[in-house]
């Protein structure tokens, strides 16, 4: 018996505009059931990159000691039920319609990038953790919550490296208790630079309130003292006080000339309660500076504000470790 051609050419044509649609992901796609599953085998784009986020995965975890692969894989698992509802048409359930391929791409790069992160290397191999909370509203009228922090760890046993580990780790029990379903936020803790002597991180802190105009971005550098297993302070920096009052005046009339009556300080004292914060302080060879976000000493419009503090009003105030740092001698 002859086979109905017609018959063949329909099913042939059906199989292959299924198979069209079905590209390589990290999963077989023929036994794709979830709704994520199928929105990532039906876009070229995202199995790409679904693929690509998987072999990033397992180098790493390939590369790390066993408690630092529970904390990766508790770090994906987390990503993983967040980036479909970050991406659903609905603020309630999973709903991946076409036009989340952009949302998906971009979440997708973005974890793909923090697990290439190249480690550092200083007594141990560093790795990222993070956390990723998606809160969904009471109805579809609402809007829903997004908030992710990472920090890095280092991936050793020995106490000082515990000691580092929880201080790199000190912001995670806050934000999980902070977390709010009227607005979104971010916190990023990343190795600045790692010394035998001082480490430091750069924190930087969104907060996006439902209905607000804009984003507030914050930025603090926290200092880390590896010898003495425990941060920074400022008499670690500084012999005495000496320095705040000529440091305050000379970035008063500076912020003053720069900014003029958008200056959001009254006075010089209320400028040294700032300046006093290490985590205001960039420290860099032959350079002290400080650093100041939106709306502390000036409008949202003039972002993050830099100011260089000249050396010659600090030198006779700093510590043997301060003037080591900073590269210059007693006088």
């Amino acid at each position: 018996m002859k086979p109905n051609l017609t018959v063949v050419k329909a099913i042939s044509g059906a199989l292959l505009a299924v198979s069209a649609h079905v590209h390589a992901a990290s999963f077989d796609c023929r036994k794709a059931m979830l709704g994520p599953e199928t929105f990532i085998c039906r876009h070229e784009a995202i199995s790409k990159l679904d693929k690509e986020l998987s072999s990033a995965y397992q180098a790493q975890m390939k590369n790390l000691p066993s408690k630092a692969r529970s904390a990766v894989m508790t770090s994906q698992r987390s990503w993983l039920a967040y980036w479909p509802r970050a991406c659903s048409a609905s603020a309630v359930t999973i709903q991946l319609e076409d036009d989340a391929v952009d949302c998906a791409a971009e979440l997708y790069r973005l974890r793909i990038m923090e697990l290439n992160m190249p480690p550092l290397k200083a007594g141990g191999a560093f790795y990222t953790v993070s956390e990723f909370r998606f809160l969904s509203p009471q109805s579809e009228q609402e809007t829903a919550a997004n908030h992710t922090i990472s920090f890095p760890q280092i991936a050793s046993n020995s106490s000082r490296d515990l000691q580092l580990n929880a201080w790199l780790a000190r912001d995670i029990h806050k934000w999980r208790s902070g977390l709010d379903k009227d607005s979104n936020s971010g916190l990023t803790v990343a190795l600045t630079f790692l010394t035998p002597v001082l480490i430091q991180t750069t924190e930087t802190a969104t907060f996006f309130g439902h209905g607000a105009a804009h984003p507030q971005t914050g930025v603090a550098m926290h200092y880390f003292l590896p010898g003495a297993g425990r941060p920074m302070q400022v008499d670690d920096f500084f012999n005495d006080n000496g320095w705040v009052k000529g440091v305050a005046n000379h970035l008063f009339k500076m912020l003053l000339e720069r900014l003029g009556d958008n200056l959001q300080v009254k006075d010089t004292q209320e400028l040294q309660t700032l300046m006093t914060q290490p985590s205001r302080w960039l420290l860099n060879k032959g350079a002290f500076s400080m650093q100041f976000n939106p709306y502390e000493v000036g409008p949202y419009s003039e972002g993050i504000i830099e100011a260089q503090v000249p050396l010659a009003l600090i030198r006779a105030h700093l510590t043997p470790f301060g003037r080591d740092w900073l590269g210059i001698g007693a006088r």
